[in-house]
């Protein structure tokens, strides 16, 4: 109350008590229920969210450029759509969330469709029908005239309408489509709506109530009297003529002609309000009161829409507003539900790869031709199979090759078929700029890359291979050349010996090889250690090399 600017009192009376006129202009008033105040006090407050919604719109737009004053105005729309919703208890509100997405979805299949065949059309390509998945049965279920929302918004018109009521007559009429579901045991007021994304079970309790959006004139004129400026720019300034019946002295109404009377300086009786006769009454006012006139079709308020059919409509100038734009979509897959990093739930992207509609796409593109390339890639990728090599790319031979030509020979060279599981589609086609093929001619055709790329790595390996173990041999020898040469040579040290043959094992020579040399080498060791304990033996002199008797001290 203090956010709107009214009085507390006020607004607990309103949500309690019902104020109504009646047509002869007696005045009288009716407690609500609880469960009617609860739902008059739900009602007020999703008027309020709609109509404060769609001012902060408004004002948006009047801040960032009026759009709509130039048909030439180019612009740019977000549209956060919300999600396929199923939870253990689903009532209206998933009903409506869930039919918005079926149109969303709607659209979205016939444009991913629709630009398939547009690219058909502009690559001339040879193509008759293709058959795609299709939920209109589902949305003519929901909204079309004899609908669900339909018998919905008929139980509302009647008096004895009730949830029970409703649920048992859609249970009825639709007992045997194929997108309706209802339990075996009935009554029950459960009923199952099978959507493009997984059947959801609905609760009808509560549908009624949720569907009435009309206020009572009390609430409406309660509302007029806000002083918050926001509200009054809602809900508009109050009336500048009033019902001249007099309402109880507590009620918003009475508070209006108060403040009217008030302004004017004065009081003034309300005829109604004294019984016909009076000596109290104006003389005017003794008058009999002559009969309205009866007020055409035309000029009768129209009934308030119901919370169904206001979606329906506003849904259905959305779904218009999309149409005349170019479409981009992006969807956000969430990979586990605990909004935690390196974390994969398998179920739940899986669930939401399906309720966001990306497996209908992946099925459209599956009907057409699940894989197309340029006429270049083509060329480079698959030429290999028939042992040519087209030019390098970038170059003026490539600049004046025909790419086209030599793809329709890579194909017809490799026989991949004319007919097609989907009637009125070839297995392949070649477009203006693309090579359009389907899953099956892909998989053939990357078969006998595979084995041309597997015989190809084959040959390279064995090059390498050879490269790598002559090089090895190279390396032997010439460590085994050096050594021999070391040990033919009366002037090589111990110290050139034992270099040389470290070298030849790490180069892997041969064993038998290192066992001669080490056994050369431990000989001559000998022999020098017999010749110094000789020389310091003897007195005599013994002329001997002179590397020898370095080698030895």
């Amino acid at each position: 109350a203090a956010a709107l600017g009214l009085e507390e009192a006020v607004v607990k009376r309103v949500l309690t008590v019902q104020d109504m006129t009646m047509p002869g202009g007696t005045f009288f008033s009716l407690p609500r229920t609880p469960e009617v105040a609860t739902n008059t006090r739900n009602a007020l407050a999703t008027t309020i969210y709609s109509k404060l919604f769609d001012w902060l719109l408004g004002e948006m737009n009047k801040k960032f450029g009026k759009i709509g004053e130039h048909k030439k105005t180019k612009w740019i729309g977000i549209l956060d759509i919300f999600g396929f919703e199923m939870f253990e208890h689903n009532s209206f509100e998933q009903l409506c969330i869930n039919f918005a997405n079926e149109r969303l979805q709607q659209y979205f299949i016939k444009q991913v469709f629709r630009m398939e065949l547009v690219l058909y059309s502009q690559e001339g390509l040879k193509i008759e029908d293709i058959p795609y998945p299709d939920n209109s049965d589902t949305v003519a279920l929901l909204s079309k005239k004899g609908g669900v929302f339909a018998v919905l918004k008929e139980q509302i018109g009647l008096k004895n309408g009730s949830d029970d009521a409703f649920v048992q007559s859609i249970q009825k009429t639709f007992k045997k489509h194929k997108k309706f579901g209802c339990p075996r045991m009935l009554p029950s007021p459960l009923f199952t709506i099978k959507h493009y994304a997984e059947p959801v079970c609905y609760d009808s309790t509560g549908f009624l109530s949720k569907n009435r959006s009309k206020l009572s004139e009390d609430v409406l004129e309660m509302m007029k009297l806000c002083t918050n400026k926001v509200a009054k720019t809602l809900f508009g300034a109050p009336p500048p003529n009033l019902s001249r019946s007099t309402p109880p002295p507590d009620s918003p109404r009475a508070a209006a002609i108060e403040k009217k009377k008030l302004k004017r300086g004065g009081k003034r009786m309300s005829r109604f309000a004294l019984k016909r006769g009076s000596k109290f009454m104006a003389p005017e006012a003794k008058k009999p009161i002559m009969k309205r006139k009866s007020v055409s079709s035309s000029r009768r308020p129209k009934r308030a829409k119901s919370i169904a059919a206001t979606f329906q409509s506003s849904l259905t100038s959305l779904i218009k507003t999309i149409q005349v734009t170019e479409s981009h979509f992006i969807r956000c897959i969430k990979p586990n539900m605990q909004k935690a990093p390196r974390i994969f739930e398998h179920k739940q992207v899986m669930r939401q790869l399906s309720t966001c509609g990306i497996l209908h796409a992946v099925t459209i593109r599956k009907l057409g031709y699940t894989h197309r390339l340029r006429h270049d890639t083509f060329c480079y990728r698959y030429s290999m199979l028939v042992g040519t090599s087209p030019p390098k790319p970038k170059t003026q031979a490539a600049a004046s090759f025909n790419f086209q030509v030599e793809c329709k020979r890579l194909c017809n060279t490799f026989n991949l078929g004319t007919k097609s599981e989907s009637k009125g589609i070839a297995p392949w086609q070649c477009g203006k700029t693309l090579v359009f093929y389907k899953q099956k001619v892909h998989e053939q055709l990357e078969r006998l890359r595979e084995k041309s790329v597997e015989k190809r790595l084959i040959k390279i390996q064995s090059i390498v291979r050879m490269f790598l173990t002559r090089q090895r041999f190279l390396r032997m020898r010439n460590a085994h050349r050096a050594l021999k040469a070391a040990m033919h040579n009366p002037n090589s040290t111990l110290k050139v010996l034992q270099g040389h043959v470290l070298r030849c094992k790490e180069v892997g020579l041969i064993k038998r090889l290192l066992q001669a040399a080490e056994h050369k080498i431990e000989l001559r060791v000998k022999a020098m250690n017999k010749l110094v304990s000789a020389m310091s033996t003897s007195k005599r002199t013994i002329t001997a090399p002179p590397s020898l008797i370095r080698d030895a001290f």
